[in-house]
Formats: structure tokens, sequence, C-alpha cells
């Protein structure tokens, strides 16, 4: 599992047996993970633009005032 030394990628369904392989899912689901965490962030810095841009101010107490 994950990485060896030497080893190839399962790609082909008919691999020669004996020969050591390595598992791309783990590498798979820690690209997925880093994507998601870089759209979430990305998410939340579009919405804290838009309180900014919309109210001048970031603080939470400000933005409640101004909403009224």
């Amino acid at each position: 599992l994950g990485y060896r030394k030497g080893a190839i990628a399962p790609i082909y369904t008919q691999a020669p047996s004996g020969q050591a392989m390595v598992l791309p899912t783990p590498q798979a689901l820690t690209l997925t993970s880093i994507v998601i965490g870089i759209a979430t962030t990305a998410l939340i810095l579009s919405v804290a633009m838009m309180i900014y841009k919309h109210y001048g101010t970031l603080d939470t107490d400000q933005v409640r005032r101004l909403r009224g």
C-alpha cells in the first residue's frame, strides 16, 4: 500500500504475478483532499471579500450593527 520503491502502478488488468505493485488510492485521496481544501479556502475568501466590499469592514459586531 502507498509507495514501494521500484514498484509499478497497477494499470493493466492482466498484471504479471509476483511483481510488487503500488495502490494509487492513497495518492488520489490525498490529491482530492488538497483540492477540496483549496476550493473551500477560495470560497471563504470570496465571501469575505464580498462582505468587506458591501460593509467596508470584516468586524462581525460592526457588520451586525450596519445590517440593523
